[in-house]
């Protein structure tokens, strides 16, 4: 998503992307994994104003599998990686997120693993702020047994000319 105004006009463009989640195994069939969700620079904006940008990934989820012994899917890993440069901008904001597709659980077999999650930031600028956020998806539960860890999450903001934040 691209943004652009004449003017002190702010200007501002948004994109996410999700993968599908995995599904229900019947009968001891396995659940389906999440899909993986990568976006990488898809939003940009020119002003002179303020230019406000969001990009956002998130992992399908992992599929639960009923009774017989089937394992629950794994959850999708994401990433969002945006680098983004533009000086005559009033200011930027700017934001990167990323979350991790939840583990599928199981009635009676194995759990699946939680997707992890990686925000990334790169901004050149004249003034403002950047940020990026990683949350690891949530474990998976088990009716016979011990459920799955939490995802792993990474985040990193790196701003030329402005504030940067992080966390996971």
């Amino acid at each position: 998503a691209s943004a652009g105004s004449t003017g002190t006009v702010a200007a501002s463009a948004y994109a996410s992307q999700t993968g599908g989640n995995g599904g229900f195994g019947y009968d001891g069939a396995d659940g389906g994994n999440g899909a993986d969700s990568t976006i990488v620079d898809a939003v940009a904006a020119e002003t002179s104003g303020f230019a406000y940008l969001a990009q956002a990934a998130q992992g399908g989820g992992g599929g639960s599998a009923g009774s017989g012994g089937g394992a629950g899917g794994s959850g999708g890993d994401a990433t969002s990686d945006l680098t983004y440069s533009y000086l005559p901008a009033e200011g930027v904001y700017a934001t990167s997120n990323a979350w991790g597709g939840g583990a599928g659980g199981t009635t009676d077999g194995s759990v699946g693993v939680a997707g992890s999650a990686t925000a990334l930031l790169a901004l050149t600028i004249s003034n403002g702020d950047g940020s990026a956020y990683a949350y690891g998806g949530s474990g998976g539960g088990n009716g016979s047994g011990d459920g799955s860890a939490g995802g792993a999450a990474a985040a990193h903001s790196d701003v030329q000319g402005g504030t940067a934040s992080a966390s996971a």
